[in-house]
């Protein structure tokens, strides 16, 4: 009896292990990691926007572009979508009230916006440390931007990403990425 209940531990603990530790083809790992359910694609609303971040862990920016190497580079990397509430109207109108302030804001959004994002783990903040301000050439109402934080020297399943900008919202806001339970991608 006590050397059937060790065996049934044992397979119990290796299904438990390997069910866990499952590992994902290409298209399963893209849509797990883009998914609103799993915690590293997260919509937050606040003053007016819509604001939409994406974790990008290094196994997905890989099989998007596959030519680079699968490698560590220190960074964490993230993708910034804000819209306007009202989908029928361009972001950049819903704050510009004339041609000068809309020049302004897309200098600010180009260059000083960047100076407005944290991110936050553990209580430490690291600036944005990489940043890109996607210029659209379609008629979208949303702007995107990609940013890269340096990792935290020891890593941590929630990160927070803290937008202070008053242009954006008198208010700074809090958006809470859950990065547990990541699963492994079949290589």
């Amino acid at each position: 009896m006590k050397v059937s209940r060790t065996v049934f531990l044992v397979v119990l603990t290796g299904w438990m292990v390997s069910s866990c530790m499952s590992k994902l083809d290409d298209q399963s790992y893209i849509q797990w990691v883009r998914s609103y359910d799993n915690g590293l694609h997260v919509r937050k609303e606040s003053g007016g926007f819509l604001f939409d971040v994406q974790y990008l862990p290094k196994e997905y920016r890989w099989l998007q572009d596959k030519s680079n190497a699968l490698t560590d580079d220190g960074l964490e990397y993230y993708t910034l979508t804000i819209s306007p509430r009202d989908e029928g109207q361009d972001l950049l109108m819903a704050i510009a009230q004339d041609e000068i302030q809309y020049q302004r804001l897309v200098y600010y959004l180009s260059y000083g916006f960047q100076q407005d994002l944290v991110l936050e783990t553990e209580g430490v903040r690291y600036p944005c440390v990489l940043y890109h301000f996607e210029r659209p050439a379609d008629m979208k109402n949303s702007r995107t931007f990609m940013l890269g934080f340096e990792k935290a020297e020891t890593a941590s399943e929630q990160v927070r990403l803290i937008i202070e900008s008053e242009v954006l919202s008198s208010l700074p806001v809090h958006i809470k990425i859950v990065k547990s339970n990541i699963p492994a991608l079949a290589l």
